[in-house]
């Protein structure tokens, strides 16, 4: 768990390495309240047709659906299990695909029917109770959804009509890889969590190429694919944002946060190009502007105290996700805290 000396350690990171030191708190807003928050209670948040945030239930027992426009949320099912869905990804005919971690079955959310379909994973993927299998998942160009390989050995090709899969490759090792996109020559980029490399795996071939080879665990909780080809990963313990250019396969490590706590665990592109980093342990949001390299690090203002009671097992966690608006607004997916926090500029 965080101590306070790592929280000092995480201020002064902020105070010595954010290119406006002045700056104001961050307007938070909380909606709703969760009774007895779990840690972790959603992983992944998915943006629906209608412009409703679908929330995926890791340790939480219900789907949550939240409209952004009124503030209102509405829980849907009821699902046994902790660690049940590491991720989620809409499809073309809007239903949603949800990647089992520790959960047995894939599951296949209609969000507008508020109706799902469990579908039993193969035995084999379960080496034991807690396996955590998978820690994401895409959707392709011809509508099935790839899972990428966390602790099991393989991508999986889910067809989501069809309820088939194919898997390919076979990578050693445990947590590997927070996420992945796919570039437009067919091209998959998995950013690394605890893998030493970056992997670029061709989709055409079926061949896979390790680029770089970084320390430690932990490193990085997804990347964020930019208009220029570039991506954009966030240091979760890792000391730097890496801007990893797809084409060359270089990159360049931005800033130094420390390597301290848990800080970001997620990114999103905003619509002014600029990218959005989840705060899990940080004090601060992140906002980087990859066209210069320069950033902002806004407090939030929740202390561990008020905000994040220990549950679960998981500490004191902010939020897992988050997702920017048209109107400029950012929507926070809870972990720990008991309120879905909206940061409006």
């Amino acid at each position: 768990h965080t101590t306070e000396k790592a929280l000092l350690q995480d201020r002064e990171h902020a105070q010595n390495y954010c290119s406006a030191p002045n700056l104001p708190g961050m307007a938070l807003e909380g909606v709703g309240r969760f009774a007895h928050p779990k840690g972790f209670q959603y992983s992944k948040c998915c943006k629906l047709a209608d412009g409703r945030l679908m929330f995926t239930p890791f340790n939480r027992e219900a789907i949550l659906l939240f409209d952004p426009v009124s503030g209102e949320s509405e829980e849907v099912g009821h699902f046994e299990g902790d660690c049940k869905w590491s991720g989620c990804t809409a499809l073309p005919n809007g239903k949603i695909v949800f990647v089992p971690q520790y959960g047995l079955n894939i599951l296949i959310f209609d969000p507008m029917a508020k109706t799902w379909e469990e579908v039993p994973i193969d035995p084999a993927w379960q080496k034991d109770p807690h396996f955590p299998k998978f820690s994401g998942c895409i959707t392709l160009p011809d509508g099935r959804v790839l899972f990428v390989p966390y602790y099991y050995t393989r991508i999986v090709i889910f067809d989501p009509i069809a309820k088939t899969w194919e898997e390919m490759g076979n990578f050693e090792g445990n947590a590997k890889w927070s996420g992945c996109h796919l570039l437009k020559d067919n091209r998959l980029v998995f950013v690394p969590f605890s893998h030493p490399s970056i992997m670029i795996f061709d989709l055409n071939t079926k061949t896979s190429q390790m680029v770089g080879n970084w320390e430690g665990g932990f490193k990085w909780s997804g990347g964020e694919l930019l208009e220029d080809g570039r991506m954009v990963f966030a240091p979760l313990k890792y000391n730097s944002i890496v801007l990893f250019d797809t084409a060359s396969c270089t990159w360049e490590e931005v800033g130094d946060f420390g390597n301290t706590v848990m800080k970001w665990n997620g990114i999103r592109l905003m619509p002014n190009g600029k990218v959005c980093l989840v705060p899990l342990d940080s004090l601060s949001v992140l906002i980087f502007d990859p066209s210069n390299k320069t950033w902002v690090e806004i407090p939030h203002g929740r202390t561990r105290e008020e905000k994040m009671p220990q549950a679960h097992g998981h500490g004191c966690r902010l939020c897992t996700d988050c997702s920017p608006l048209p109107d400029g607004r950012v929507v926070f997916v809870p972990c720990s805290v008991e309120e879905i926090l909206i940061y409006t500029p």
